[in-house]
């Protein structure tokens, strides 16, 4: 429905799940191959929001993560310590003071221009979503 105008087929089977791990990879990525930091974020997104799976889990998560490039051994080493949750947890907690973030879910959207960044609650109708992402993509 509204998702479709900006190419996002929602898939209304999935869950609230834990993306504390999800976060991590990011993180990981963003340090030691930024390049591919586009796709990773691309891959996990189109996994949860289109496919409904379970972002959550290391397994799928290392899928995603060996679907972009990623070394396959350095996420499993990341997942076989806490590297980087305590820094995840921190930018999280810095971005809810930021953007005075009270609930969730809650969503922060680069403009594609490099303009500010568009933040708004989840607990929006789908038409209200769309039309943010729109005017992040510049349209």
């Amino acid at each position: 429905m509204a998702g479709r105008s900006v190419g996002i087929n929602f898939n209304k089977s999935r869950r609230f799940i834990n993306t504390i791990n999800g976060h991590r990879l990011v993180e990981w990525c963003n340090q030691n191959s930024p390049e591919k930091s586009d796709e990773l974020m691309e891959n996990l997104f189109h996994s949860y929001f289109e496919e409904a799976k379970d972002i959550s889990t290391t397994n799928e998560l290392i899928d995603i993560a060996i679907k972009v490039g990623l070394n396959e051994q350095s996420v499993r080493d990341l997942y076989q310590s806490n590297e980087l949750r305590s820094e995840v947890l921190e930018l999280d907690q810095k971005a809810k003071q930021r953007y005075r973030v009270s609930g969730v879910p809650y969503f922060i959207v680069e403009d594609s221009n490099g303009g500010r960044p568009v933040a708004f609650s989840g607990a929006q109708p789908a038409e209200i979503i769309a039309q943010v992402l729109e005017e992040a993509q510049g349209n």
